[in-house]
């Protein structure tokens, strides 16, 4: 019994540690860098690319909604995550395929003190060998 419980917690600790390094593979954009167009190559020759974004929005600011463009690819992106209270947003690519194109998460920001949108876009490829 003691042995399962072991396990158990090995696993546990194998999981978080394995979730804390997957979050370190995003782009973290914040800021009033997170009011402007991004674009990341999951395959980029640089040794760990980035998969996709974390984006923490500036202070006034607050997701109002969210689209997605394929191009006509059968590539999936979007938001996975959205904290509302934090006003941190999560993008993932998933299913894109070497050299099919791009996959296009729109952003539709709201300011809430000059009561006005502004469109960003967050792109994510695969290009490369």
């Amino acid at each position: 019994m003691k042995n399962s419980v072991k396990i158990m917690v090995l696993l546990m600790m194998v999981s978080t540690s394995v979730k804390a390094m997957a979050a370190t593979n995003y782009l973290k954009v914040s800021g009033a860098e997170a009011l402007k167009d991004q674009d990341i190559n999951q395959y980029d020759d640089s040794e760990n690319p980035p998969q996709g974004y974390i984006v923490k929005l500036p202070t006034g600011y607050t997701l109002y909604s969210s689209q997605v463009d394929t191009q006509d690819t059968p590539a999936v992106c979007g938001v996975s995550a959205y904290d509302h209270k934090a006003e941190t947003i999560k993008i993932d690519g998933f299913y894109l395929e070497t050299d099919a194109g791009r996959c296009d998460v729109i952003l539709d920001l709201y300011n809430q003190d000059t009561k006005t949108h502004k469109k960003v876009t967050y792109s994510i490829e695969q290009v490369g060998t």
